[in-house]
């Protein structure tokens, strides 16, 4: 038979139990609608990320698809980096030190692949 700590073996034979659940910490992603800015609908939180890098995933994948929808053909870099900041998504990961705006310039010379912009697969299951 094993034997338990003291603490443990008393509270048992009391039916009391010390032990706490530990909070389990997600992560969260802020995204903000540029097309809706000061708008109520122009921002939103989505949470329950089991990671930071299933947050981060999350965002990145949602801004990459936010710049595909607005690349076209001819168009330059400059015109595609001024259209997102008007009608693009910006996605946030709290707490993460994370902001997509900060890889823009990199979304814009590296289209994405399908896979790549497939943020809804990446959202957290409810």
């Amino acid at each position: 038979m094993a034997s338990l700590p003291l603490n443990d073996g008393a509270a048992i034979m009391s039916g009391v139990n010390t032990r706490r659940a530990m909070p389990v910490q997600t992560f969260s992603v802020l995204v903000f609608d540029m097309a809706h800015t000061g708008q109520p609908d122009g921002e939103r939180t989505v949470d329950g990320f089991a990671s930071l890098d299933a947050a981060r995933a999350y965002a990145e994948a949602r801004v990459r698809s936010s710049v595909e929808e607005l690349r076209a053909a001819n168009r330059s870099a400059a015109e595609l980096r001024r259209l997102w900041h008007i009608f693009g998504e910006d996605c946030t990961v709290l707490g993460g030190a994370f902001s997509c705006r900060d890889h823009l310039d990199r979304y814009i010379a590296e289209p994405a692949g399908p896979a790549e912009i497939d943020w809804p697969s990446l959202a957290p299951k409810r």
